[in-house]
């Protein structure tokens, strides 16, 4: 009797245990998709940055254009390292053209940190369409103007 008792509880959690794992897999793909009016921007970062830097988007929005101390697209930290922000394609026109600012509230100058390539020299704005719509894009930030060894 006891070990019926066992085996029907050893079954029992084995199944239960498989069955959640299939529950937890579609939780996962579901929150992680990026959705038809959005494009999700992945940025790879350099490592002169801080775990208390806060990183923006400032380009051709609808609403506050090219004003990083205003903007309100934020990237967020994920588990891989990366950072991301989903853009909802009905804040930008046909294109969106953005740089990416670090700490823009940072004293009177707001573009004090904007993003720099390799060899600290100007970039050109970053560009994503309406095509775009419901894809990551990703991209690399190789450095920040007045941070590590890019002086202003």
């Amino acid at each position: 009797m006891k070990k019926n008792l066992f085996l029907i509880l050893g079954l029992s959690m084995v199944i239960l245990s498989i069955g959640c794992g299939k529950d937890d897999e579609g939780a996962a793909e579901t929150v992680d998709k990026v959705t038809a009016d959005e494009v999700r921007l992945v940025m790879t970062m350099p490592s002169v940055i801080t775990s208390t830097d806060v990183f923006v988007l400032a380009g051709s929005f609808k609403a506050d254009a090219w004003t990083p101390d205003k903007s309100t697209v934020a990237l967020t930290k994920n588990a891989a390292g990366k950072y991301t922000v989903d853009v909802k394609i009905a804040d930008f026109d046909k294109q969106l053209e953005f740089k990416v600012v670090k700490n823009p509230k940072n004293g009177g100058d707001a573009w004090k940190f904007v993003e720099k390539d390799a060899v600290c020299a100007e970039v050109d704005n970053r560009k994503i369409a309406l095509a775009d719509a419901g894809k990551e894009v990703a991209f690399e930030i190789k450095n920040f103007r007045n941070t590590g060894t890019c002086p202003d």
